[in-house]
């Protein structure tokens, strides 16, 4: 997530999505003041994560416990740092409406199938590979990372909080258009993440049962962005 103050943006980062691309690309137009979430890997900018510790007292009760109970932090730390994926209404509480609501607000989404397959390799690339499960025994499974929850994180009360969703398909040319259009200079889209999942088609691992179990997660996706199998 980047909220940049400098350029009155707000970047809700989406999981599997091309993100962490996006999110690199950007850091070179922040300034000092702006809020980044941390990623794993470093771009082509210096800038690097910052300012993104919020006060504990400024979190609803339920993330406070959330925090507390994961024992990521010492646990009477004032400060909780902001996921980088944070929902958009938690982001709204916690810069506050006029803020949120005055900066230009994008985010990135994906056809869920596709998605859904990514996610699986992601969520498995540790396992030996004796111990990888198929597709579907995955999607049948009780892995708490299974479901990808972009829907949230750039919708509040189930309507969009951004003005514009860049697709994942044409990632680089959306970008790319909406600097123009910004009026920021951006460096070529970097690779983030990637070489993860094998060469083919999201198709061919889904039977009209798994096809059709995803559809189910995804509805608010599939509806609104017009996205099909």
């Amino acid at each position: 997530m980047i909220y940049s103050k400098l350029n009155h943006f707000i970047f809700l980062k989406t999981r599997k999505t091309g993100g962490t691309s996006v999110e690199l690309a950007l850091r070179g137009i922040c300034g000092p003041r702006d809020i980044i979430t941390p990623v794993d890997e470093q771009g082509p900018s210096s800038v690097t994560e910052q300012n993104y510790m919020m006060r504990r007292r400024d979190w609803r009760l339920k993330n406070r416990v959330r925090w507390s109970l994961g024992f990521r932090a010492p646990r009477f730390s004032p400060f909780i740092p902001i996921p980088d994926h944070i929902h958009a209404a938690d982001l709204r509480r916690l810069v506050g409406a006029k803020a949120f609501d005055g900066a230009y607000r994008f985010s990135i989404e994906r056809n869920p199938w596709d998605r859904q397959v990514s996610n699986y390799f992601w969520q498995i690339r540790s396992l030996p590979e004796e111990r990888k499960p198929s597709f579907a025994d995955w999607l049948a499974s009780d892995d708490p990372e299974l479901k990808v929850d972009n829907w949230r994180i750039y919708a509040i009360d189930d309507r969009l909080a951004v003005h514009r969703v860049l697709r994942y398909e044409h990632l680089a040319d959306d970008l790319a258009q909406l600097a123009r259009e910004r009026g920021w200079a951006l460096p070529p889209l970097p690779r983030a993440k990637g070489h993860l999942r094998p060469q083919g088609g999201y198709r061919e691992y889904y039977t009209p049962q798994t096809r059709d179990l995803v559809a189910s997660w995804y509805r608010h996706e599939i509806e609104v962005f017009d996205y099909d199998f």
